[in-house]
Order: C-alpha cells, then sequence, then structure tokens
C-alpha cells in the first residue's frame, strides 16, 4: 500500500536534498519511490511544481519506438517515419494531459499557505523501510504537513524532529 508523506523545507535546497536522500534509500532498496514533487512558493505566492517523473517524454520515447517498429513491419520504412512519428506525437499529448501519481490540485492548495521561499517534497512511497527512512531525513529538520502513515509512524517521526529543533 502507497504511503504519501509532504514535508516542508525553508528553501528549496533542503527540499531538494530530502528528495535526494530518498531516491539514494529506493537504490539501496529500501523504499520504492512511486511518485515525487518539489512544490517550490514563489515570491509572489504561486506555487511550482517540480515533477521527478516526465511522464510525456517517457511516453512519446515509447510510443515512437513502437509505432516504427509495427510501421516497419507492415509498410517498410516509410510507413516506419509516419506511423513512428504520429504514435509518438499522440503518445506525448495523451501523457501531457494524464495526471499520474501525487494529485496537483492537492499539492497546491497544501503548499499555497507557505511562506515564500519554503518548499514541500511531496513522496508517494510503497514497500519502505520506515526507521531507515527516519534516520535518512532526521538531520534536515523538516515539518510534517501531511502523512498517510500509521499514527504511530507519525507520532514517531515528529518525535525525532522535535528532538532535532
Amino acid at each position: 500500500m502507497s504511503k504519501l508523506l509532504a514535508i516542508s523545507y525553508d528553501s528549496m535546497s533542503k527540499a531538494e536534498e530530502c528528495l535526494k536522500r530518498m531516491q539514494n534509500l529506493e537504490h539501496q532498496y529500501y523504499a520504492d519511490i512511486k511518485d515525487a514533487v518539489i512544490a517550490e512558493v514563489k515570491e509572489d505566492q504561486k506555487v511550482k511544481l517540480h515533477q521527478t517523473n516526465n511522464l510525456t517524454v517517457t511516453s512519446a520515447i515509447s510510443g515512437g519506438f513502437w509505432g516504427s517498429f509495427i510501421g516497419l513491419l507492415l509498410t517498410g520504412p516509410l510507413g516506419m517515419l509516419i506511423i513512428g512519428g504520429v504514435t509518438a506525437s499522440l503518445s506525448a499529448l495523451s501523457a501531457r494531459w494524464t495526471d499520474y501519481g501525487i494529485s496537483d490540485p492537492f499539492m497546491k492548495d497544501l503548499s499555497s499557505h507557505l511562506k515564500p521561499g519554503r518548499a514541500v517534497v511531496f513522496v508517494l512511497l510503497e514497500d519502505v523501510t520506515f526507521d531507515k527512512l527516519v534516520a535518512e531525513i532526521k538531520p534536515l529538520k523538516g515539518d510534517i504537513l501531511h502523512s498517510s502513515f500509521s499514527d504511530k509512524q507519525i507520532e514517531a517521526l515528529q518525535m525525532e524532529y522535535s528532538e532535532q529543533h
């Protein structure tokens, strides 16, 4: 089951460091990150979302490859170019309008109440080793805005953060 964690930091650089640490956990097989986004609150109070998964590019490459392959098999080199180009474009367009993972309106709404200059790391995790996660992000001293972890886990995480403050 996926768990959502949103942690606020006083700067974009700290949020990026938190995300790097979580990605490091993923490389060590202590967590499986399904989606990760950093929401940055700009000076004009607008929220800019920095997505880590570029679904548009991935879909265009995949669609272009399979379209080219099928076009080559069915109609030859000219069909490969035409069908490959059409499927790459259609795949990119469909991915552009698809919201995968954490809801963009939810992230913008939660982040919009913060002061300018702050940033929030939103991470959708699956199969996470909780004690490793806590040990990895504890030194960064963030504020937990939202979590779908159990009450006991949230309490443990907040206690770790309160010891740091």
